[in-house]
C-alpha cells in the first residue's frame, strides 16, 4: 500500500496511509494533524518504502514441517507400542503342559462339571471336530486387532511425514 508524507508546522514529515484519509494523526511533536483526502493525498510526496528485513524465525514452511515431524513421531509411537506389546501366540505344546497339569489337579467332580460344560454339547450332536478353543480364538482375534492397529498408525505416519513434505515444498506461505 502507498504511503505518503504529510508536513506538520514543525517541519516533520508523517507518514500517512490512503486508509487514514479523514483521520487526525499524530506527529513526533505531539501535535494533531488531520490526513487529506484521497484526492489531496495523492499530491503528497510518497514516503521511501523501506525494506522489511525478514525476522530470523521460523517460517510458514518450518511449521508446516514440525507440525508433521511431531504428528508423524506420535504416530510411530503409537505403532512402537502395539508392536511391542502385542500378545504372544499360545504355543500348542505349553498349552498341552497346562492341560496335563490341569488334569492331574482336577477332582472327580471338576472333571465332571468340565465334561458337562465343554465336551457333553459336543457328543450330542455327534461331531468330534466342532471344539473350538475360545481362549485360542480370543487370543488370536486380540494378536490381529494389535496388528492392525499398529500397521495402521504406522501407514499413517507415513502419509502423514510424506504429506508435510510435500505441503511445505508446495504451498506458499501465507502474506
Amino acid at each position: 500500500m502507498a504511503t505518503y508524507l504529510l508536513s506538520c508546522s514543525c517541519g516533520e514529515s508523517v507518514p500517512v496511509e490512503p486508509r487514514q484519509c479523514g483521520e487526525m494523526v499524530t506527529c513526533p511533536c505531539g501535535i494533531q494533524i488531520e490526513a487529506p483526502t484521497l484526492r489531496q493525498m495523492q499530491q503528497l510526496p510518497p514516503a521511501e518504502r523501506q525494506q522489511t528485513v525478514a525476522a530470523s524465525g521460523w517460517g510458514y514452511r518450518q511449521g508446516v514441517l514440525t507440525a508433521g515431524f511431531l504428528l508423524t513421531a506420535a504416530l510411530v509411537g503409537v505403532g512402537v507400542y502395539f508392536m511391542r506389546n502385542e500378545p504372544l501366540p499360545l504355543q500348542r505344546m505349553d498349552r498341552d503342559q497346562k492341560v496335563a497339569r490341569g488334569v492331574e489337579t482336577m477332582t472327580p467332580k471338576s472333571m465332571f462339571d468340565l465334561w458337562r460344560v465343554q465336551y457333553q454339547p459336543i457328543f450330542s450332536r455327534g461331531r468330534l471336530d466342532v471344539f473350538v478353543d475360545q481362549y485360542q480364538v480370543a487370543l488370536d482375534r486380540e494378536i490381529l486387532m494389535y496388528r492392525l492397529y499398529r500397521w495402521t498408525s504406522f501407514g499413517l505416519a507415513a502419509a502423514v511425514g510424506v504429506g508435510s513434505v510435500v505441503a511445505a515444498a508446495s504451498a506458499r506461505p501465507p502474506e
